[in-house]
């Protein structure tokens, strides 16, 4: 305790009591995220006074230190430039700043296309900059985040003494770790960078195909240490969220010099989530960002190994094969180099430079894409003309818990030549792995029929395991919604509006709805709800008292969990009148 108290003092926090046991957890410690904004004046200016001029700026202050920084304006495209220090220290090298708005949402999807800001800038520890640009931006404004915990004297001193008390936390928490068979790459959950808590998306994620895969790189400095990485992924998101206006951060992956795989966007892993990383081609591609620049620097080894990994993990979860080259359609916008409706054909794997008007992901990575995708290799992939082709739907899409399911189609040759006699999989998609729960085999029109017996939500697909004269494929994705099964009764317990109503959902749930109604007029009306609680075996009662004679119906409702969709019983009638309740007159 007195070595502790002498650290604290040093701190400058002697007299503050501290409970040290509960703050001390398995999670690393993210500090709160501060941003701010700072808009040079003329006077910031030197150099040229004309529009098109070019411009230096002054020596700028800000008033906090800040780990990232940005550039927003009005206008036209700019080449710009920048260095940073930190008090008296050394300036940095001047680094260009990416500003053309090649990592973009696509158009109409809800998320504002930011054709005049920049790529964000990692400076590590700074709070002073200076920048040049080609012309004058018009209505210039700088934007910075601080995701270290750093931005004041204070925030400094809390960051420090947090992390004291909670050293020996685990810093690396938060995997999604690889499956059985090593299918999917360990990957760092967004609650290892900090972006459940400090970048939360503004809106739900919408999900497309992925078809394809695009390699990025971020422009940032490349002298990063392992412990640098969460900040700056969280720096970027916080810039692609506040300053861009976009939903979340806009790359789908990203990869750190050192090899380890994060999540980006959010939305699920194994999902196909629609990003902000490839201007027109979104919907269709996930994005790989490489942390880093690498325009003159190759990317490392162990970093080309997980990208090769997790390629070739993520495109087969799809029905995609990671080799060959596919046709895409573009959606169109300003940063991509495809005008909306065209189609492009691209390799499986990818740069950023191939969809979009930009340079990413630099020329030295881009030189290792061919080395990359020998990397990937030819998971999942057959020659072209014999990889079939499998179509598949699933009724009904609604079902009851335990009610049969079944899912249909046909499977055929590259050709559209019917494929007889051949194995289907009904798979299940869970934890990120296929799991087959039925098999089938088509007939001789190349069709197949395989049930299902509906338990809880899913997501289902038929696959085809391929054979020696054709390779393996697979079905889009189809989600099935599943509600649990009712049963009710009612029992009257005395002449004068006692009932006892009584029910069993399945499979249980803590907590159901009972609906009372009375017909008034032509309809009915809401008299009661009544809320219950089941036991574990789903069985539930409530004792009503009717205070009037007259037509109700009474149905169970259960609001819906992340298992099972919301439902309800059928109507139940019942008349009271004359002292006696009866059900079904």
């Amino acid at each position: 305790m007195k070595r502790l108290l002498t650290l604290l003092s040093a701190l400058g926090l002697v007299g503050l009591w501290i409970v040290a046991g509960p703050a001390v957890s398995g999670a690393p410690y993210i500090p709160e995220p501060d941003a701010f904004e700072l808009v040079p004046d003329s006077g910031h200016r030197v150099g040229s006074a004309a529009a098109a001029g070019p411009v230096v700026s002054r020596e700028l202050r800000t008033p906090k230190r800040y780990n990232v920084m940005g550039f927003r304006w009005r206008g036209g495209e700019a080449d710009i430039a920048v260095r940073t220090r930190l008090g008296d220290g050394a300036w940095s090298d001047w680094t260009p700043v990416p500003a053309h708005a090649d990592h973009a949402p696509d158009p109409g999807r809800g998320e504002p296309l930011s054709g005049t800001s920049s790529d964000p800038i990692w400076a590590g520890e700074a709070d002073r900059l200076q920048y040049r640009s080609s012309r004058r931006l018009e209505g210039l404004r700088l934007h910075f985040v601080n995701t270290r915990g750093t931005a004041t004297a204070a925030d400094r001193a809390r960051t420090g003494l947090r992390r004291l008390v909670n050293r020996g936390a685990i810093a690396v928490g938060g995997l999604a770790r690889a499956q059985p068979g090593g299918e999917r790459p360990p990957i760092a959950r967004r609650s290892s960078w900090g972006g459940n808590r400090h970048c939360a998306p503004r809106a739900r994620p919408s999900t497309g195909t992925v078809r394809a895969a695009l390699v990025h790189h971020t422009v940032n400095t490349n002298g990063y240490t392992a412990a640098d990485v969460p900040a700056m992924i969280l720096g970027i998101c916080r810039y692609h969220r506040d300053s861009n206006g976009w939903d979340d951060i806009g790359y789908n992956f990203v990869v750190d010099r050192f090899g380890k795989i994060w999540e980006g966007r959010a939305g699920g892993i194994d999902r196909a989530v629609i990003g902000a990383q490839a201007q027109g081609f979104n919907s269709q591609t996930t994005g790989i960002a490489n942390l880093g620049t690498h325009t003159d620097v190759r990317q490392a080894r162990v970093a080309l190994n997980s990208i090769a990994r997790l390629i070739r993990w993520k495109l087969p979860l799809h029905g995609q094969p990671t080799s060959g080259q596919v046709t895409v359609t573009s959606a169109g916008g300003p940063a991509s180099r495809y005008a909306a409706g065209r189609q492009v054909s691209l390799q499986r794997v990818s740069g950023h430079r191939d969809t979009g008007r930009t340079a990413c992901p630099g020329d030295a990575l881009y030189a290792q894409l061919p080395d990359l995708r020998r990397l990937v290799g030819q998971a999942g992939s057959a020659p072209p003309a014999s990889r079939p082709v499998v179509s598949a739907t699933l009724a009904p899409r609604r079902a009851t818990h335990g009610e049969t399911v079944t899912l249909s189609g046909s499977l055929a040759t590259g050709d559209a030549q019917p494929l007889a006699e051949a194995p289907v999989q009904a798979q299940e998609l869970v934890d990120g792995r296929w799991r087959t729960r039925a098999t089938g085999t088509t007939d001789g029109s190349g069709a197949f029929r395989v049930e299902i017996v509906a338990s809880a939500r899913a997501v289902y697909r038929a696959r085809h395991p391929g054979t020696s004269s054709t390779g393996s494929s697979a079905s889009r994705r189809l989600p099935l919604d599943v509600k649990p099964r009712f049963s009710l009764g009612v029992e009257a317990t005395d002449g004068d509006g006692g009932t006892d109503i009584s029910g069993t959902i399945t499979p249980a749930k803590p907590e159901v709805s009972v609906l009372i109604e009375r017909r008034t007029g032509g309809g009915f009306e809401q008299e009661a709800l009544l809320q219950v609680r089941p036991g574990r075996d789903g069985d539930f009662s409530v004792a009503y008292r009717f205070a009037d004679d007259g037509e109700y119906r009474l149905s169970a409702q259960f609001a819906g969990d992340a298992t099972h969709a919301a439902g309800a019983s059928a109507p139940l009638p019942v008349v009271v009148g004359g002292g006696d309740e009866s059900a079904g007159r």
